[in-house]
């Protein structure tokens, strides 16, 4: 599974977007493994405009699986808040939840966002893992 970041969506619909972002999306589509939840969903509705955004948002949204956001998964996400303010670093409260929610469920995340990179960073090394 690969949950799809609003900032991935985003950057797939521009136009001059990122290729390399474009081919992961179009990848991750293609191979079915795409997957949203209702955080993202929630970003992407707050400022979805009208006509080719909110086609493709209506499309994705009935057709791609929507991962849970559970009691675990907000668990989580307190204790990684925890853990990335003890580390000295801040993010906001919905990317700590998204980040949960992809770690809750295995999978990955295509995201313009580098904060996830950073968050990922800091509970490998946390938890002693290389990578």
């Amino acid at each position: 599974m690969i949950l799809l970041e609003s900032s991935a969506f985003i950057e797939n619909l521009r136009f001059n977007g990122r290729g390399d972002i474009k081919a992961r999306v179009k990848s991750a589509l293609l191979s079915s493994q795409a997957v949203l939840c209702e955080p993202v969903l929630l970003e992407l509705w707050a400022g979805c405009r009208a006509g080719k955004e909110r086609q493709a948002l209506e499309v994705f949204e009935e057709t791609l699986p929507i991962l849970e956001c559970d009691a675990t998964v907000w668990s989580l996400a307190r204790q990684n808040a925890k853990l990335f303010r003890a580390k000295g670093q801040t993010f906001s409260n919905f990317d700590i939840l998204i980040f949960s929610l992809a770690l809750r469920h295995e999978a990955g995340i295509i995201a313009v966002d580098k904060a996830y990179a950073k968050m990922r960073n800091i509970l490998r090394k946390e938890l002693g893992l290389s990578g």
